[in-house]
Order: C-alpha cells, then sequence, then structure tokens
C-alpha cells in the first residue's frame, strides 16, 4: 500500500511538471501584443523576444487586414502565415523596396497584393499594422537573418490614429514622392507622447527633431546606429561630450570600416569611445537615447540619402516608463557586452 501511494506520488508530480513545461512553453510561444490602452512595448532578440513569433502571433490576430511595408521580405515561416491568413480571407497587402519586389511577390504568392515602390532612393521601412490599429514599428527587415540573428528594436503599440496616419500615406508608394500633410504627428498611447515622422516628406522636421534632441541631452547619450555618415550629426554629438553629456556609441563592424569609416575617425578624434559589435550578426540598430528618457527608434540610417532620397520613419518616444527604461538598460549591457 505504502508502495502504491508512493508511485501515485511520483505520477502526480510528473503530469504536474509535464503541465507546467506544455504551460510554459505555450506562453513562450504565445507573444505579448501590445493592447490599445497600453505604453508601447519594444521587442529585441538582445532582450529574450523571438521577434518572428510576434510577428507571427500578430498576423495571427489580425480580423480585418495586414498591411505590411518593408525593405526586403524573405521568409518563408512569416510567408506561409500570411499565405493561409489571405487564404481565409483576410485582405493582405505588402509594400516592398523595388529591387526586392520580385522576390517578395515569388514568396508571397498570388492571393497577396505585393507593391513595389518605384523612386530614386531606396523604400527602407519597416512597418507592420494590423486591422488598422496595431502597428509595429522598428529596425527590422523580414528575412529570416534580420529577425533571428541581426541586432534590432521592434515597437510594438496600438494605436487607431498612429494606423490610420500610416495607411493614408500608403498612397504615395504609388506615384512620385509628394508631401502628404499631417493628420496627426503626436499620438497619446498609453498616456505617452509618441511622435511618428515619415521621410521623405518630413525630411527637414525630422532632421531638426533629432538635433533638437542631441542638443537638449544634460546627463546622457546612447546611439546604436548601422551605418553613420551624416557629418552634421556627428558634430552636434561631439558638441554634447564637449559640455559633459556622456556619450556612448556602438556602430556595426563592417560599416566602421566601410561607408561609416570617415565618422567614426572624427567621432574618436573627439575622444569619443566608438565601440563596434563583435561576431558574424549585423549590429542593424538605428536608435537614439537621450537621457535615458527619450527614444528615437526606426529605420533610418544617419546617412544623408536617409534624411534626403529615401522612403524611412521612425518613432519617438516620450518620457520612458520605468519598464521601458529597464528594457534599455539591458538591451545596452547586452550590447556593449558583445562589443569592443
Amino acid at each position: 500500500m505504502h508502495s502504491l501511494k508512493k508511485i501515485l506520488s511520483l505520477s502526480i508530480a510528473i503530469v504536474l511538471s509535464t503541465a507546467l513545461f506544455f504551460l510554459a512553453f505555450s506562453l513562450l510561444l504565445s507573444p505579448s501584443l501590445p493592447e490599445e490602452g497600453s505604453p508601447p512595448r519594444l521587442y529585441s532578440l538582445h532582450t529574450g523576444d523571438d521577434i518572428t513569433i510576434t510577428y507571427s502571433g500578430a498576423f495571427a490576430s489580425a480580423k480585418e487586414s495586414i498591411l505590411i511595408i518593408v525593405f526586403s521580405f524573405t521568409d518563408d515561416s512569416l510567408a506561409a502565415c500570411l499565405r493561409a491568413r489571405a487564404a481565409e480571407g483576410i485582405p493582405v497587402t505588402v509594400v516592398t523596396d523595388k529591387r526586392n519586389a520580385a522576390a517578395a511577390a515569388k514568396i508571397l504568392g498570388p492571393d497577396i497584393i505585393t507593391i513595389s515602390r518605384v523612386m530614386p532612393g531606396l523604400m527602407h521601412q519597416k512597418i507592420v499594422v494590423i486591422d488598422e490599429a496595431m502597428v509595429f514599428i522598428g529596425s527590422a527587415n523580414m528575412t529570416t537573418e534580420s529577425l533571428r540573428m541581426h541586432d534590432n528594436i521592434v515597437v510594438g503599440v496600438n494605436s487607431p490614429s498612429l494606423a490610420d496616419t500610416i495607411i493614408s500615406r500608403t498612397v504615395a508608394f504609388t506615384m512620385p514622392p509628394v508631401r502628404i500633410p499631417y493628420t496627426l504627428r503626436h499620438h497619446i498611447i498609453g498616456s505617452q507622447d509618441v511622435e511618428y515622422f515619415s521621410l521623405p516628406e518630413d525630411r527637414e522636421e525630422a532632421f531638426t527633431t533629432i538635433i533638437d534632441l542631441i542638443n537638449s541631452a544634460t546627463t546622457t547619450i546612447k546611439i546604436a546606429m548601422f551605418t553613420w555618415t551624416h557629418p552634421v550629426l556627428a558634430e552636434a554629438v561631439i558638441a554634447a561630450k564637449d559640455r559633459g553629456v556622456d556619450v556612448e556609441i556602438i556602430v556595426d563592424y563592417s560599416s566602421s570600416r566601410g561607408a561609416g569609416k570617415k565618422i567614426v575617425a572624427t567621432l574618436r578624434d573627439a575622444d569619443l569611445d566608438v565601440l563596434t559589435n563583435q561576431g558574424p550578426s549585423l549590429l542593424h540598430h538605428k536608435f537614439l537615447l537621450v537621457d535615458n528618457t527619450t527614444l528615437v527608434n526606426g529605420s533610418l540610417n544617419w546617412t544623408k540619402a536617409a534624411f534626403k532620397d529615401n522612403d524611412e520613419c521612425f518613432l519617438v518616444i516620450n518620457n520612458l516608463s520605468t519598464q521601458q527604461q529597464h528594457f534599455m538598460k539591458k538591451l545596452w549591457k547586452n550590447t556593449t557586452l558583445e562589443a569592443r
């Protein structure tokens, strides 16, 4: 009888352990998506997020429409998810750069509307809009390498007003660049002021905003940038350092020895410590963190072409919450551990 009780206890323990394991596994595979009224959510591989699973979950949640605006789309798993949603009758539209449109159309199939953006510069934005409400904006392309290997941040929000602003501008992707008046730049999302910039329409305002943010820094500036060639932005950062602001910079290793070589040398000549990532993956970030309270993140590299010729976008998130600050602290720590 005693042995039977032990066997039953052991069996119950095994069943409970198995149930807990599958519960934890299911939670891992169920991404936390942005909800209406909640502050912006931040996602990055460096903080343990799987952006592929996040996007798959967002696509699966769609009830009315899916709009994707991205430089390159080659990921098989996300393409399969979109094909399945299109087959279920959900309208799916993908806008991509003309150089990558044929590859995107091939992998996405005939049931998905694929728009080739034709313009002198790059169609470099990275945006997802679900049901004209849920929005993701960041630095990640929809390629397997970008989603699962490279360093990126994606910001997720649930904001019908921001979604409407983005959707109203898709008309520009079927014609030469035109200036479309803003319906709304500032969006209150979970009590936070979030600004949205879309280039080339907002090139002047975008550049001025970033310069003003650098000039406003009083304690710290953190920059992680894939490609940096714009000298005026370097001058502003050097001026911030000269007035006592603690400036930390990380750039992509390959870019620091290629297109960004001159800027890196300029920054180092000004006694700024510029780190570069190590290893095979790209440091694909394009973010600026000012005083640990204001985050700029999106598709925009700090190059003249990005500000002048390309389709680009970024968000300015003001008054970062404690949770968002913790996220950025963890991200920066993990990123610098892999840099020198």
